[in-house]
């Protein structure tokens, strides 16, 4: 399925298939509206197109080299591994069931986050299980929400914006891609473990620690607009119950119209800040 194409928050350009560009504002989103014409930063729709450099070197080296964009949100999310192992020289299946588990836990949740699944997704061998994953599914999830978790906290680190209101932009807006994508279905794995883990505490414990170090990073990214520390941290933590709040609404209603509401009472509130500067 070809994901909707939706507009850059800062460039208009297009969020497109499974080779989005990062989070608005960030040093990875501004590399990958440089040099657009170069065939290794082109743009991919799984499918259609693939540009000549990453069909060379395999999808999970395009990480590593210097000519293409680093990953995103979105690259992190999506399956970007479907039908493409057999050009890898050498596969990190581990690295590949941990982002399909982020992915099942998206879109279905703890309980629909299956062995079974996960390995239909990832073509993984079938007896890789307990070989990667000693301590079974738990040890997955707790590992996947660790690496989206470290992805999001990247992403914000490397904001380089001026207004508090462009920190909200850029959240808001990176969360709104990522659900458009996942064609209004996929929400956040975090809180998907969280909501899920029953009676197992070490999810709930994985799911708090991110959200703890999501929050840190975003009051950082608003202090460094020149917001104060107590006025950052609480704003760190609406924007993040806000978007979540709104990611389980837009499942509901198949529609991104609330992230909307989030981007507009999110800004209002913001510009109000009083600043250091």
């Amino acid at each position: 399925m070809i994901s909707p194409t939706i507009s850059c928050p800062i460039t208009n350009g297009p969020f497109i298939g499974y080779r989005p560009m990062a989070m608005a504002g960030s040093r990875s989103h501004r590399a990958t509206t440089n040099g657009r014409t170069n065939a290794s930063r082109e743009s991919t729709i799984v499918g259609l197109s693939t540009s000549s450099h990453e069909r060379s070197i395999g999808p999970r080296n395009i990480n590593a080299c210097t000519n293409c964009p680093p990953r995103t949100m979105m690259t992190v999310i999506n399956p970007i591994y479907e039908g493409r192992h057999s050009q890898m020289t050498r596969r990190d299946v581990r690295s590949e069931m941990v982002q399909g588990a982020i992915n099942l836990l998206a879109t279905n949740g703890v309980q629909g986050t299956s062995f079974a699944l996960l390995i239909d997704a990832t073509d993984a061998p079938r007896g890789s299980i307990y070989h990667y994953f000693p301590g079974g599914k738990s040890e997955l999830i707790r590992d996947a929400v660790a690496s989206i978790g470290a992805t999001v906290v990247s992403i914000i680190d490397s904001l380089n914006v001026k207004k508090p209101e462009d920190v909200v932009k850029a959240f808001v807006e990176g969360w709104r891609a990522l659900f458009v994508g996942g064609n209004y279905d996929r929400g956040c794995a975090v809180a998907a473990t969280s909501l899920g883990a029953g009676e197992d505490a070490s999810l709930r414990d994985a799911a708090r620690e991110v959200f703890e170090a999501w929050s840190v990073s975003l009051t950082n990214a608003f202090v460094r607009t020149g917001v104060k520390k107590s006025d950052a941290a609480d704003y760190a933590s609406l924007c993040i119950a806000v978007v979540e709040g709104a990611l389980i609404m837009g499942k509901t209603t198949r529609t991104d119209k609330i992230f909307d509401v989030a981007l507009r009472q999110l800004t209002t509130l913001v510009k109000r800040a009083g600043t250091t500067r």
